[in-house]
């Protein structure tokens, strides 16, 4: 009885081990639809909080769907969390280079600030859930 329990503990903890490697890397990437959808939106939401021109929108969208189509395929492939992290902000910091170059300083600037503005937000609810008494 002993011995079983104990084999079933060490299979459980392999397989959990195992499945955690599996799923980390391998994120299956997002529907060309729901891309696409999603770029429109966003292009949309920043033209409304940037004051973007019709050909600023257009020129975004194209930015977010190059960023996205990028992510998408650092997302299906395995590599560990560094690598990973290191890939996805060189990732980041050529979509932001091709804003500059769409966007006014000035937009850029309230866009940034934007950025921060929801970085800490997300981050204050972050604390605030860590923060929050365990309930069982």
């Amino acid at each position: 009885m002993k011995r079983t329990i104990i084999a079933l503990a060490v299979l459980g903890t392999v397989t959990a081990a195992h499945a955690q490697q599996t799923v980390t890397g391998t994120k299956p990437a997002a529907t060309v639809e729901m891309n696409a959808k999603g770029q429109e939106l966003r292009a949309e939401e920043m033209a409304k909080q940037l004051g973007l021109s019709a050909e600023q929108t257009t020129k975004v969208a194209e930015v977010l769907a190059n960023y996205d189509k990028n992510m998408a395929q650092l997302n299906s492939v395995t590599m560990n969390e560094t690598d990973r992290a290191g890939r996805a902000a060189s990732l980041r910091n050529s979509r932001d280079k091709s804003l500059q170059g769409v966007l006014t300083a000035e937009q850029f600037e309230k866009l940034t600030a934007m950025r921060k503005e929801t970085k800490a937000a997300t981050m204050q609810r972050r604390d605030n859930v860590k923060a929050a008494p365990a309930t069982e």
